[in-house]
């Protein structure tokens, strides 16, 4: 009686031990089943120094690898890579590449191998760069305050240089960079600062320079012009106080005057004070005479017009 239920105990053990063997198989054998997979490869191309690229190479290439199951679920596409190191050309100004790309530059974990390559060559066009000289003109960002405005901006020193593709023409063309000047809203006087120059672009290609450059800009009040209507001529006697003014034709002008908002605002509605002087007058008093409107001087004002410019006196 007592052999039956160890027969059975052993039984369940054999069993036991065989699904674990036979699991244990199946994992071993799964692992060391081979896979393959597409992936992109970086293309890591160097650029040799006072050189650029006017048509980069792809910045990846398709290759088909393969490897055990294991080695392919953890595989890291990041870590792999085609290089390629390029001479510095002499001689030539520009330099067209043309790389073949092969399974054995391709560097891969052990236990991986390329079965094929999507990507035949590597292909890119580079140029030789050249200094040369470039106007600076600044860029204003931003506005000074309300009633103000950036009259003249001056850059020191008025040219940097920079490297540009010894391909291009720069005499045929005036390149500018454009150091950059910001304003707030609240500048009302000169300005004296210190800017970068920033890179302009010329087609594909970019200049770059990183000199520092000595900025001025002046602000100055905004001019406002108005137009005073019905302003009235006034007569201006001087020593001649005894004569008598019967008449004056026309009795009132239009004054246009132009200058900084504040001073327009000043004068009021009645505009600016317009008078001819009889001192002018020679010879004979009585009748009539022909005199020129003059503007009492105000500072920081200019008088475009005065409309008649002269009147017509009347004196008895």
């Amino acid at each position: 009686m007592d052999e039956q239920p160890q027969t059975r105990r052993q039984l369940a053990i054999n069993i036991a031990i065989s699904v674990v063997i036979g699991t244990l198989i199946w994992f071993y054998v799964d692992s060391r089943r081979t896979v393959t997979k597409d992936v992109p490869v970086a293309v890591d191309i160097s650029t040799p120094q006072g050189w650029e690229w006017t048509t980069r190479p792809p910045e990846t290439i398709r290759v088909r690898i393969q490897g055990p199951r294991t080695l392919m679920d953890t595989l890291d596409v990041r870590q792999i890579r085609w290089s390629r190191e390029i001479a510095r050309p002499d001689g030539v100004n520009e330099l067209q590449i043309q790389e073949p790309v092969h399974a054995s530059d391709i560097l891969l974990p052990p236990g991986a191998v390329v079965v094929e390559v999507g990507t035949a060559q590597v292909t890119g066009r580079l140029v030789r760069l050249a200094p040369c000289w470039v106007r600076v003109r600044p860029k204003i960002e931003g506005k000074p305050a309300e009633g103000y405005a950036v009259a003249q901006t001056t850059v020191t020193p008025p040219f940097v240089q920079v490297m540009a593709p010894s391909n291009f023409d720069v005499g045929g063309a005036e390149l500018e960079t454009f150091p950059v000047i910001r304003l707030t809203g609240t500048e009302t006087t000169s300005m004296y600062l210190k800017v970068n120059v920033a890179s302009k672009n010329v087609g594909t290609r970019t200049l770059t320079s990183n000199d520092r450059l000595d900025a001025s800009v002046i602000i100055q009040p905004v001019p406002k012009k108005e137009e005073f209507k019905n302003v009235k001529v006034r007569v201006l006697y001087g020593p001649l106080m005894g004569v008598r003014i019967t008449s004056i034709t026309p009795p009132m002008v239009t004054v246009v005057a132009e200058g900084p908002a504040k001073a327009i605002e000043a004068l009021g509605t009645a505009g600016p004070v317009v008078y001819v002087d009889i001192a002018e007058l020679t010879g004979r008093m009585q009748g009539e005479h022909t005199l020129p409107c003059r503007v009492m001087t105000v500072p920081e004002l200019r008088i475009h017009s005065i409309d008649p410019q002269d009147v017509t006196l009347r004196i008895d």
